[in-house]
């Protein structure tokens, strides 16, 4: 760290002792211009009025943080009563109304009394140089009065500026912190509401497995003692239905969430057989979709196909609405040990970040579920334009068999 940047550092911890320690400075350059002025023999040398003067308008800078407004009005009524007693104004007195007018303007919180102090001292100072000018003195000249009131003035707009420039990061970090609080509430939120919407699912797809159990099982015992080879079917039946059923289960138990108290019944739930009606469903919207399917197709797991189903819909509609796209494509890959399943469209490359901002909840919902069903799922923009959403699922490893 460099030196300058410690000596900033230091000041940023210790404002208070940082002002004290500018105003002695101010107070020692008064002093030692006046002792100048003494040994110069002026016309009109310090007296003791003189020296409680100087002194006082320099001793307001150590408060110019707590009470900036107060510390300038005390200040330039010391300075004025300086320059009007027609002492030397070749002195360092006036200093201290440079700094007091920047740190006026530049830590009082209210717009309005801003202007009203500023609109006060620069009356008085106007009033006190003019009739400095008008007197017949040359102590406090023309010349001096210009540069007076360059560098105060100077100094107001500074800072004013810095001011402003603080309110304004300050309330863009008010803004962002606002913003921020906001989409994490609407993310809690959404992924509350989606894990009770899959905790309702997979209670139909449990239900049922264990409902088709209970009809095996009972069909096993009528005949296990006429016909074992039925029996033994059937128990096998019990058994493929439980171990899906028990895996359902364990990803129920992780995805749970208390619900509204809505006790509707759902009806059934749709899979990947009814993608095609899905899809003509979004063609008759006006969007042509083409079906590639990769692999050998078999039957999958309830929850993946419904959650296949699920993202398939939500990806579609939202690039109906928001992607301003000519044409979409849906691609379902059945690999060995691996379920993929990948929604792009050829949209505008640039609406890409409206889609995903607009979509964000459904974004959220559809990483909730392929993540539920120990899956990877990934969204965004596609290098040749347009958006991609693709999920992988694992078909072992998990009871996915």
């Amino acid at each position: 760290m460099s030196l300058w940047r410690k000596f900033v550092s230091w000041i940023e911890r210790y404002p208070n002792f940082a002002d004290i320690v500018l105003m002695l400075a101010i107070l020692a350059l008064v002093v030692v211009t006046a002792a100048d002025t003494l040994a110069q023999n002026s016309e009109r040398p310090f007296n003791t009025m003189g020296w409680i003067l100087a002194i006082t308008g320099a001793l307001p800078v150590a408060t110019r943080r707590i009470r900036p407004a107060a510390s300038l009005g005390l200040a330039s009524a010391a300075t004025f009563a300086f320059w009007i007693a027609d002492f030397p104004s070749d002195s360092a007195v006036g200093l201290s109304l440079i700094v007091l007018a920047y740190s006026a303007a530049a830590h009082i919180t209210s717009d309005q009394v801003v202007r009203r102090v500023g609109f006060a001292f620069g009356f008085a100072l106007v009033g006190v140089t003019v009739a400095g000018v008008l007197w017949d003195g040359d102590d406090l000249s023309a010349a001096n009065a210009l540069g007076i009131f360059l560098s105060v003035g100077a100094a107001w707009v500074l800072g004013d500026n810095a001011r402003t420039h603080r309110s304004y990061v300050a309330e863009v970090e008010q803004r962002s912190q606002r913003a921020e609080a906001q989409h994490n509430a609407e993310t809690a939120r959404a992924i509350a509401h989606e894990r009770t919407v899959i905790a309702r699912e997979l209670h139909d797809i449990v239900a049922h497995g264990l409902s088709v159990m209970v009809l095996q099982a009972a069909g096993a015992r009528r005949v296990l003692g006429k016909d074992p080879k039925q029996a033994s079917i059937a128990l096998a039946a019990v058994e493929e239905a439980g171990r899906t059923s028990l895996t359902e289960m364990r990803r129920l138990l992780g995805v749970l969430r208390r619900g509204d108290g809505n006790d509707t019944e759902f009806g059934p739930q749709p899979n990947l057989h009814d993608l095609r009606q899905l899809v003509e469903q979004v063609k008759s919207a006006g969007l042509p979709v083409d079906v590639h399917v990769r692999g050998k197709v078999r039957s999958l797991p309830a929850g993946i196909e419904l959650s296949t189903y699920r993202i398939v819909q939500e990806s579609l509609t939202n690039a109906i609405k928001h992607a301003g796209v000519a044409k979409a494509q849906v691609v379902l890959d059945y690999e060995p040990d691996l379920f993929m399943v990948e929604i792009a469209d050829d949209g505008r490359g640039s609406a890409a970040a409206p889609w995903a901002e607009y979509g964000g909840q459904g974004l959220i919902g559809m990483r909730e579920r392929i993540e539920s069903i120990g899956g990877e799922f990934s969204a965004g923009p596609r290098s040749g334009g347009g958006y991609r959403v693709r999920a992988q699922i694992p078909l072992n490893g998990s009871g996915l068999q």
